[in-house]
């Protein structure tokens, strides 16, 4: 998967630089031949001067990004795991968060400490942004605006995340970390990771036990709704769950690890807390749908009853209306008197 989207955005990116150079050297030329119609020797002199500043500006953002310090990769061995930790323990000495706590790491030996405290920000973070997407995308229900927002969302998150445990990240450690954290979440070969219903259990099990009322009329038939709710709401909380983890397993490595050992690590931990976000909200969710449900059904009744009244009322007035046209005894007022003649 994510070799076949490298090979469809090379193509276009070669496609859009070459059109905006093209559009640069119709601009530039455009001014030269404006130019040159009056002075030639200054037409040489502008054109000199903006081919050398376009190549600057363009140039120096791939300067500055070449020159930025290497994000802090994954340790696949001891000796590079030695290495990495220098690396980590100076980052961490400079850890504004780590300052105010009092846990600035001296040595390698306090590295750990300080990783636990980062991480508890990191997983505060994680499940605030877990259990609003499970809220927000269980009442919404709209597929297309919801996968835009989750991943509004979700690169949020990671972004908050990074500013946890680098504080001020450059371009190229936030590049690596997207990069990273979205092939391990959307790797094709890891799909089968996703066992949803071992995750959607705790949610079946909660709505059961809060829908003591799902036999009565009034509420059964949108029992379904209900479910169908938290079951959207609990797949989009753990997939925003699982790709938290993989990026708080990125930022706060220490240890030698793998790719796929560290998805695995996130993956179960997702599970972990996603029972929690579904305890603690899932509640929410059905008793809100549970008032609006018999608000329904009262406004329901309410207009029943009055539709009833109204018809029965047209009925006795039509009744009364056809039984003074068939009255033989009544006299009509209208019908004018016959005079008798003196």
């Amino acid at each position: 998967m994510i070799r076949s989207i490298k090979k469809i955005l090379l193509p276009v990116s070669i496609l859009v630089i070459l059109g905006f150079i093209l559009f640069m050297v119709n601009q530039i030329s455009g001014v030269y031949l404006m130019v040159r119609s009056n002075d030639e020797l200054a037409a040489n002199i502008l054109l000199g001067v903006l081919i050398t500043l376009s190549v600057s500006l363009i140039g120096w953002p791939f300067l500055l990004y070449l020159k930025l310090p290497k994000p802090l990769q994954l340790p696949a061995n001891e000796q590079e795991l030695i290495s990495y930790r220098k690396r980590l323990l100076r980052r961490l000495k400079a850890n504004k968060l780590l300052k105010l706590s009092g846990q600035v790491p001296s040595n390698e030996g306090e590295i750990e400490q300080s990783l636990d405290i980062l991480d508890k920000a990191a997983s505060k973070v994680i499940h605030d942004t877990a259990t609003a997407v499970f809220l927000t995308t269980s009442v919404s229900q709209n597929g297309k605006l919801d996968a835009l927002t989750i991943l509004a969302t979700q690169s949020r998150m990671v972004w908050k995340i990074a500013h946890i445990y680098y504080q001020r990240p450059t371009l190229r450690e936030i590049t690596y970390l997207y990069a990273n954290v979205a092939g391990a979440s959307f790797l094709a070969s890891e799909i089968e990771d996703l066992d949803i219903s071992q995750q959607i259990e705790p949610v079946i099990s909660s709505f059961l036990k809060s829908s003591a009322g799902k036999s009565i009329p009034v509420i059964g038939p949108t029992a379904h709704i209900v479910l169908d709710s938290l079951l959207e709401g609990s797949t989009n909380a753990f997939l925003t769950l699982r790709v938290g983890y993989i990026a708080k397993k990125y930022c706060g490595c220490n240890q030698v690890t793998t790719k796929s050992k560290l998805r695995k690590e996130a993956f179960f931990g997702a599970t972990k807390e996603l029972r929690t976000i579904i305890v603690e909200s899932s509640g929410r969710i059905i008793s809100g749908l549970a008032k609006a449900t018999r608000k329904a059904g009262v406004d329901t009744l309410k207009s029943g009853w009055e539709g009833i009244k109204n018809a029965g009322s047209k009925v006795a007035d039509g009744i009364s209306e056809a039984g003074k046209k068939v009255n033989p005894f009544k006299k009509d007022k209208e019908t004018p008197r016959l005079e008798q003649p003196d």
